[in-house]
């Protein structure tokens, strides 16, 4: 009673924009905000360096891009986490949550047509 769910926090939000031209590519920017959460069910674990129970809050950044190069054939680019940033993700061991990830390919699709 009294207490926060772990992993849940009491402030999180989103936002993002997009560029779409489908004679050129089509493009996202897209941000979460997360705030103090905590892991343990007493509410009373801190990280290494603070005094404030719980996970810090942070900010991440992904980018996603995409285009048509023939029918039914897109090239794809993204970055997640784009600034790398280093954010905590559990307190019993301290761990930190994923570094910037690029990833890119080729997106094939099907039809009946």
């Amino acid at each position: 009673v009294g207490k926060y769910l772990v992993q849940v926090p009491k402030h999180r939000g989103s936002a993002q924009v997009t560029f779409s031209h489908p004679k050129l590519f089509n493009a996202t920017l897209a941000a979460q905000f997360i705030g103090r959460q905590f892991d343990d069910v007493t509410n009373t674990a801190t990280v290494p360096g603070e005094s404030t129970p719980g996970l810090p809050g942070y900010t991440s950044l992904d980018f996603m891009a995409s285009r048509t190069v023939i029918r039914n054939v897109d090239v794809f680019f993204g970055v997640q986490n784009l600034t790398d940033k280093q954010y905590i993700v559990q307190t019993a061991p301290t761990t930190i949550g994923a570094p910037r990830l690029v990833n890119g390919g080729l997106r094939i699709r099907f039809s009946g047509k």
